[in-house]
């Protein structure tokens, strides 16, 4: 198998004696996040990165996070960050007495219940990029972005599945009953922050 994209980047770094030393999320404007990769010359006696050497390049985040990983460098988030993307749902506790199961097929009638908004605009984009509409496509991808972070229904869905499939039965029923909560006090246009 060749390598991918982000080891390839590893690979090059490790050649020319750099490593990542850490990397920063540091902004988001218009919902596109910004992040910073530090690197530094690694010393080759002690394999540790050399003082005075250090420097940081602009990048997208998940750039940035998959090059962390690789370097098992820490990852940090500004606070007004982390405070911006937090997710605060009710402390309503699940009822004392459904079981997992019943837990299990609750959410997953609420999960068949939810019509994805993003699935039109995949389908449209599909269809630009075979008729090589790029300039459509691109629109249709910012439309499905845009759905999945400031949709408050599709985020939930998104933990929900997530919470379920990882056996979180507590936090996935908190989760239906906020899901459920949203949809009937609020209008679509309202359920979008």
């Amino acid at each position: 198998m060749r390598p991918l994209t982000h080891d390839v980047m590893k690979n090059i770094l490790r050649e020319i004696k750099f490593r990542v030393t850490k990397i920063r999320i540091t902004d988001i404007v218009a919902n596109t996040y910004y992040a910073r990769i530090h690197l530094a010359h690694v010393n080759d006696a002690t394999g540790q990165p050399e003082p005075g050497t250090e420097v940081d390049v602009d990048a997208r985040p998940s750039d940035a996070i998959n090059l962390a990983v690789r370097f098992g460098s820490p990852m940090y988030v500004s606070k007004r960050i982390a405070d911006a993307a937090a997710q605060h749902y009710t402390d309503t506790p699940a009822a004392p007495n459904e079981t997992a199961s019943e837990i299990v097929r609750s959410v997953r009638e609420t999960l068949a219940s939810f019509e994805d908004p993003t699935v039109m605009y995949q389908l449209q984009k599909d269809l630009a990029v075979k008729e090589e509409r790029f300039e459509d496509a691109h629109s249709m991808q910012q439309m499905i972005y845009h759905e999945m972070t400031h949709n408050q229904l599709l985020r939930l869905v998104v933990a929900m599945e997530s919470a379920l499939s990882d056996g979180r039965y507590d936090e996935a029923a908190r989760l239906r009953d906020e899901f459920k909560r949203l949809s009937a006090n609020a209008p679509s246009e309202q359920r979008r922050t």
